[in-house]
Formats: structure tokens, C-alpha cells, sequence
């Protein structure tokens, strides 16, 4: 099968099995129904889903990261021609039906000029609303947009608490980050032991290629700076809990114990969350529609 006879059958096959998916003729995507029932299931304690209901919720949540799947398969060219309209619109879609890792990548885009014009604070404002619904991956990448000023007025403290909160998810990019910031001492007390730790522990769950070189040097850094019995301690840290690691939080993580790990700072999605979310997204395909 050629490549775009694959693209071809994909995308036929994700529309059997996910039947709500309408693109409207603008380029615009039918916000069904179904999406509702979220904003309801967060109304209040009295609100009582059917088993119908629950089931709406469930296949909406699996739609839209199978959109955004797909979206990252034309985004990186895996099995297909690469196609960043393509990847823009399926990200698009995933967005509009609550997926924070859809508008995570959206915003990857915007970041880099992929099929879009380049722009940080486009990039930062689609990351805005992503951290909203919890994505790690989300938190770190406007962390990293805080810490350089990017898009958004330069905030390192900004930056040590988004790194902080994907870190106290295990996301491995941003144990690195923040272990880089207590290393160097970036808007938060040098902690030597501890930036070593989070940056050992993060390369041994596996990093991207691309953060190899700066996790290795860091390492290096902080292994220069330590003597033998913290370098032991710093070793041992690795091995332990991600919790026991950085339980010391400041700021908007205040409070967060080693007892309450697995820390989970996702929260719901409201209805203000949604609505937002739902209108960025429709903007942002009305843009792209409109000519020039």
C-alpha cells in the first residue's frame, strides 16, 4: 500500500470506529453533544451519570487521544508522508474534545513554525490552557518558556514550580530541568545532592536523545562539586521515591507531603476550562481557514 493509500485507509478507519468526528466544511470541528457530559460529570455532587453517560465520557476521552496520535504520526512522519496540516488538524480536533497532550503538541507546533507562522506567545497561550488539565509534558515545555522569557515576561520561580509539578509526575524531562535549577542555584537554594538525584533518577527512566548531552553535563557538574559521602547520598536519593526527592516544595506545591505521593495536580476539567479551550481551539481554526 502506498503511503498515501495508508494515510488514506487511517484516517478511514479512525472515523469507523470514532463516528462522531465530523469536520465541518470551514475546517472547524462539531463539537458533539457528548462533550457536554464532562462539564456536567464536574457540576456538582448531586449530579448522577447514567451508565450511557459514563460510557459517553470514557469513548470522548479515548477518541481524542487517538486523534492526537494520529496527529503526532503526520507530525513526525511515522508510516505516513509527513503532513503538518494534517498534524495541526487532528491535534485540532483532539483539542476541541479535552485532550491537553493535543494542545501540548499544538502548541509544539506554534513553537516551532510547523505548518504554522512562528510564535512564542501563541505557543505559551495554547500552553497556558494545557497545564490547566494536568499534562506533564505541558507543564514542563511552558516551565522551559518561563525560564528563558519566551513568549511569556521571564519568571523563574514560574518555571521551578511548573518543573516541579511535572516532576512530581515522573515526567523524566522535567526531573532534569528541575534538577538543573537546584544545581545552579535558579530561583531556588543550591541543593547539589538533590539536583544530582533528579537528574540520575530521570536518566535512568529514559530521556530523549536530545537531553542526553545536557543531562550528562549537568551530572558531571554536580558530581565535580560533591564529595564521596554526598555523592553516595545523591545516589541513593536516585533509587528512592520521586517524592522523597523533592518533598520540600515552595510556592503553589506548599504542603505536598511524602505521605500524599502518587501527587496527582491534574484536577478536573470545569466548564470554564472547557469553554476556553473549546474557543481557542475554534479561533484557531477560523484563522487558519480564513485567507491571507
Amino acid at each position: 500500500m502506498t503511503r498515501a493509500g495508508y494515510r488514506a485507509s487511517a484516517e478511514s478507519a479512525l472515523m469507523r470506529t470514532h463516528p462522531w468526528l465530523v469536520p465541518a466544511a470551514a475546517g472547524l470541528i462539531t463539537v458533539v453533544t457528548a462533550l457536554a457530559v464532562p462539564d456536567r460529570a464536574h457540576a456538582g455532587p448531586d449530579v448522577h451519570l447514567s451508565r450511557a453517560e459514563s460510557e459517553s465520557v470514557r469513548r470522548v476521552a479515548e477518541d481524542a487521544e487517538a486523534m492526537n496520535r494520529l496527529g503526532v504520526l503526520y507530525a513526525e512522519g511515522r508510516g505516513v508522508s509527513r503532513d503538518y496540516s494534517a498534524a495541526l488538524g487532528w491535534y485540532r480536533r483532539a483539542a476541541a474534545y479535552g485532550s491537553s497532550s493535543a494542545l501540548s503538541n499544538l502548541a509544539t507546533m506554534y513553537f516551532y513554525g510547523f505548518g504554522v507562522p512562528q510564535s512564542y506567545p501563541k505557543a505559551a497561550q495554547l500552553l497556558q490552557i494545557a497545564v490547566r488539565g494536568g499534562a506533564a509534558d505541558a507543564q514542563n515545555k511552558l516551565g522551559a518558556l518561563y525560564n528563558d522569557g519566551l513568549g511569556v515576561v521571564k519568571d523563574q520561580k514560574r518555571a521551578l514550580e511548573l518543573f516541579r509539578q511535572a516532576a512530581l509526575q515522573g515526567y523524566p524531562p522535567a526531573m532534569v530541568n528541575l534538577g538543573r535549577m537546584y544545581i545552579e542555584a535558579i530561583a531556588v537554594p543550591r541543593d547539589v545532592v538533590r539536583g544530582y538525584a533528579l537528574i540520575r533518577a530521570a536518566v535512568d527512566a529514559g530521556i530523549p536523545a536530545s537531553l542526553q548531552e545536557l543531562a550528562l553535563r549537568e551530572l558531571g557538574t554536580a558530581a565535580g562539586r560533591l564529595n564521596a559521602e554526598q555523592l553516595t547520598r545523591a545516589q541513593a536519593l536516585a533509587s528512592s521515591s520521586l517524592c522523597g526527592i523533592d518533598q520540600h516544595a515552595v510556592g503553589e506545591s506548599a504542603g505536598i507531603r511524602r505521605q500524599d505521593c502518587p501527587v496527582d495536580l491534574a484536577g478536573p476539567h470545569d466548564v470554564q476550562h472547557l469553554e476556553s479551550l473549546r474557543e481557542q481551539v475554534v479561533a484557531d481554526d477560523a484563522a487558519m481557514a480564513t485567507p491571507p
